[in-house]
């Protein structure tokens, strides 16, 4: 009998989403979903383009330099 179980495989190791199999060992039918890629896949101006309306009409220039001075004010503290 085939019973499904949702996880995640991450390096070698398996995330169990949902209840696990209640057996030590046990036989596996493995299907990988094929997803979207992640955001550190996408370069930052796709990322500046897709948040567009955060960042307001600014350029990568503009907000990675307001950025900056978050961080610098936010540091200084």
């Amino acid at each position: 009998m085939l019973k499904s179980y949702e996880a995640i495989y991450d390096h070698g190791r398996i995330e169990w989403l949902t209840d696990q199999p209640s057996a030590e060992r046990f036989r596996m039918l493995v299907v990988v979903e094929q997803t979207e890629p992640s955001t550190s896949e996408k370069s930052a101006d796709t990322l500046l383009a897709d948040s567009f309306a955060v960042w307001g009409h600014h350029s990568f220039k503009e907000v990675t330099a307001m950025i900056e001075s978050q961080r610098n004010d936010d540091w200084s503290k």
